[in-house]
């Protein structure tokens, strides 16, 4: 069991990425599970008045306080105009909005008219290439393409509900043709979404993430651990969005949707994908495999090998309700592979499961009462260990918050 308890006062804002696209280093590159996740949600600036709670949350600019309050402002008087209109939230300081300013813009929602005669096309495209430092032609090496890294990325937004995405990479020593076998980048990913009509929230046919709760069932994407910064104690879950990044194991790929049910709000998925694992074969257990490999090399015969090896498949919902100001939901999620998963007695692999199929469930809460927002999820496995986060945020001036942060989990048997 761990209790943890924080107070932090507020920190000065970081300066803005000013573009979306690949202008990383290539150490920087190197971490790629995380600063891809990075240029996702902070290459743009937040348009503020077309933002849902969840792109509210997701930016990483607010606190459920201040987010609650940017809502309800929207649905008294309409969309701000200007970054002074926002004085009007007993939330902000003058020296908050000075360095939100360049976070935000303040364009107005498109309408549903110019969606369909297509007047309004917002898009991205952008491209890198990469030569190492240490330059050595590919053959004198076991590689089986060029030295170059390549990207290459397009993301298009038509109004407010349509949205087009691709990315394809080509690590380093990796082929890039068109060929049998081979179609161009090594690694590609689409997706395709539609959000925020009616009683659809959101559909995305292609590759997403989901985000549940505070990560007890599921969770993919960048997820900062717990510190005396305030805003990490809790996960801010998005639920469903699109992927736009550029690591190759963390999404699902298939069919999800978000919808709302009069008070009750559902989101389920669909995923069938291909992953590479480092498989192994005996007579006790026929073929298996140890791990789930999640750097995406494919540059010599032995990586080759291991490319695409299992299938995934991949299902789950959420059902969440809103009582007053508390938000409770249910959640599921479901995970079968093509062959079963053997660990061994390492120490880092002491608390994995054995087998093929992995169900989570779990029943979560959050809400806010006054200054005081309050978290946590209880969870299950299908072994029933059980696993439980409960806390606490309380604002208790504009320049001091306190967090209690409670966590229970239990190793499988």
């Amino acid at each position: 069991m761990v209790i943890a308890f924080l107070i932090a006062s507020n920190a000065d804002a970081q300066e803005p990425i000013s573009d979306w696209g690949f202008t990383l280093n290539a150490e920087e590159l190197s971490k790629v599970s995380y600063t891809d996740q990075l240029f996702e949600e902070r290459a743009d600036v937040l348009k503020i008045n077309c933002a849902s709670k969840e792109d509210l949350m997701a930016s990483n600019l607010f606190t459920m306080q201040e987010i609650d309050s940017i809502i309800n402002y929207k649905n008294n008087y309409g969309p701000f105009l200007s970054i002074e209109e926002m004085q009007a939230l007993n939330e902000f300081t003058v020296e908050q909005l000075k360095e939100l300013k360049s976070h935000l813009d303040f364009e107005l929602p498109t309408r549903y008219s110019d969606i369909l005669s297509l007047h309004k096309i917002n898009g991205q495209i952008s491209s890198r290439i990469l030569l190492p430092a240490n330059f050595k032609s590919s053959e004198h090496t076991n590689y089986v393409g060029s030295d170059y890294q390549t990207a290459f990325g397009v993301r298009l937004n038509i109004g407010n509900h349509l949205s087009l995405s691709y990315n394809g990479k080509k690590d380093a020593g990796e082929q890039f043709q068109f060929s049998k076998g081979v179609n161009g980048f090594d690694f590609n990913s689409c997706s395709l979404g539609f959000k925020n009509y009616k009683k659809w929230r959101q559909l995305i046919i292609g590759d997403f993430q989901i985000q549940l709760a505070q990560g007890l069932v599921m969770w993919q994407g960048m997820s900062l651990g717990k510190s005396s910064d305030i805003v990490t104690v809790k996960k801010q879950e998005q639920g469903l969005k699109s992927y736009h990044g550029m690591t190759e194991n963390a999404y699902f790929r298939g069919v999800a949707v978000d919808c709302q049910l009069k008070k009750i709000k559902l989101l389920t998925w669909v995923s069938y994908d291909a992953k590479d694992a480092s498989m192994h074969n005996d007579s006790i257990h026929g073929n298996y495999f140890t791990s789930i490999l999640s750097d995406g090399l494919h540059r010599n015969s032995l990586e080759i090998s291991k490319k695409n090896s299992i299938m995934e498949f991949s299902s789950g919902m959420q059902w969440s309700v809103k009582i007053n100001q508390t938000q409770l939901a249910y959640n599921t999620a479901l995970l079968i592979y093509s062959h079963p998963i053997i660990v061994s007695d390492k120490c880092y692999q002491l608390f994995y499961n054995s087998g093929n199929s992995f169900f989570n469930h779990s029943i979560s809460y959050s809400g806010t009462k006054r200054n005081i927002n309050y978290f946590g999820e209880c969870a299950l496995n299908e072994r029933n260990n059980p696993a439980i986060v409960n806390g606490i945020i309380s604002s208790l001036d504009k320049n001091l918050s306190v967090s209690l942060l409670h966590q229970i989990g239990r190793a499988h048997v």
